[in-house]
C-alpha cells in the first residue's frame, strides 16, 4: 500500500474540487455500498449501506465507455498514475451517520489479472478506509491510497461533514502501482 499526501498541487486540487464538488453534478443513488459477502438482499437491508456515485468511466465487457464529459478534470491524477488500462473511475459520496458505521469488506473488480484501485480523497473527515488486517487511512482531502485490487476493504461514513467524498480508481498497471 502506498499512502501519497498533498498528492496534486493546490491549485490543481482547488479546481478538481470546484469541478465535482459541483450541487449540479448528476449523481445516481446507489441502494448498496458496498455488497462483500453478503447477499445482494442483505446488504439493501443494511440501513447506512448506500450512497450516491458519479461514474466518469467505466469498462463493460472489455469496451470502454467514457460517461462523464468531466472526465478532463482528471488529467492531473491520470498524468501522475499512468494507468495501462483503466477498469473503472467513480465518485462516492456518502451521507453522514450518527456514529461511524464501517461497510462491507469487498474487492472492487472481480478479474482475473492484476489490478490496482487507487482512492483519492476530496474532502477531510473522521470517515476512513480499512482494510481487512486492521489499517485505517483517515480520510484527509488530497490525499490518495494505492493499493492491491485483490485486498479486502471497507469504506466508512463519517459524522463530522455534510458528506464524504471520495474518487475510487480501479486501473492495471501504471507508474503508481499497489501491486
Amino acid at each position: 500500500m502506498k499512502i501519497i499526501d498533498d498528492f496534486l498541487t493546490e491549485s490543481e486540487f482547488a479546481f478538481f474540487r470546484t469541478i465535482f464538488e459541483d450541487h449540479r453534478l448528476k449523481w445516481e443513488y446507489s441502494p448498496t455500498k458496498s455488497q462483500g459477502d453478503k447477499s445482494e438482499e442483505e446488504a439493501m437491508e443494511e440501513l447506512h449501506n448506500q450512497q450516491y456515485v458519479y461514474t466518469l468511466y467505466n469498462m463493460y465487457n472489455g469496451m470502454p465507455s467514457v460517461i462523464s464529459d468531466k472526465i478532463e478534470a482528471l488529467n492531473p491524477i491520470l498524468d501522475k498514475i499512468q494507468p495501462q488500462v483503466i477498469l473503472r473511475i467513480k465518485l462516492n459520496s456518502t451521507y453522514p451517520t450518527p456514529e461511524i458505521y464501517e461497510y462491507n469488506f469487498h474487492k472492487d473488480q472481480h478479474i482475473d489479472v492484476p489490478f490496482s484501485t487507487a482512492v483519492y480523497y476530496l474532502n477531510t473527515n473522521n470517515g476512513y478506509t480499512v482494510f481487512k488486517d486492521g489499517t485505517k487511512v483517515e480520510s484527509v482531502a488530497n490525499r490518495l491510497i494505492v493499493f492491491n485490487g485483490n485486498t479486502l476493504h471497507a469504506g466508512s461514513s463519517c459524522t463530522d461533514v455534510r458528506r464524504r467524498l471520495v474518487l475510487n480508481l480501479n486501473y492495471i498497471g501504471g507508474v503508481i502501482n499497489g501491486i
